[in-house]
């Protein structure tokens, strides 16, 4: 049946409202019983590696950043604690080679001390640069030429209306 002086053709019940009431219901029990729970997660066995990462630029001196890896929930997660303290780093080319030697600057935007094996005699452009450290009983080894040319630029600009793919 229609109500001619209702315009929207809503009908109201006593029904109706124990249905809403209902739905309050259901919506605060299922606020009060999502409650967290501590759960404990078993430690998987991990083997820690060695992650090697190197910076060579001509005209400024070699840094190698030598790190143990661990396991995901592994508490010990600060550089301090993953820097590899006791490699040996040597960097050169078939004409000299130096012993990198550890050293650490203050990153500003994390907050924190990086640490790095560094040297103190320039890179060169245009030479084969061989990287060796040894960690444990094993030896890692790497290669690269410096022979990229520098990109010459012409200018630098700011804008302060920046804009990205999230807006």
């Amino acid at each position: 049946t229609s109500n001619s002086d209702d315009p929207f053709n809503v009908h109201c019940s006593p029904n109706d409202s124990m249905t809403k009431l209902g739905y309050l219901a259901l919506s605060v029990l299922t606020v009060v019983s999502a409650c967290t729970k501590d759960v404990t997660l078993p430690v998987q066995p991990y083997t820690s590696k060695l992650s090697i990462q190197s910076l060579i630029t001509p005209g400024q001196p070699a840094r190698a950043y030598v790190y143990q890896t661990v396991a995901f929930f592994d508490p010990h997660v600060k550089p301090a604690d993953l820097f590899a303290r006791n490699a040996s780093v040597r960097i050169g080319t078939s004409e000299a080679s130096e012993v990198l030697s550890p050293d650490s600057s203050w990153n500003a935007f994390r907050c924190q001390f990086e640490y790095f094996y560094s040297g103190r005699v320039p890179v060169q452009a245009g030479k084969v640069y061989n990287l060796a450290v040894g960690w444990k009983g094993q030896t890692f080894t790497a290669s690269a030429t410096t022979n990229q040319q520098t990109v010459p630029v012409d200018s630098v600009t700011y804008s302060a209306a920046f804009t990205d793919l999230y807006g």
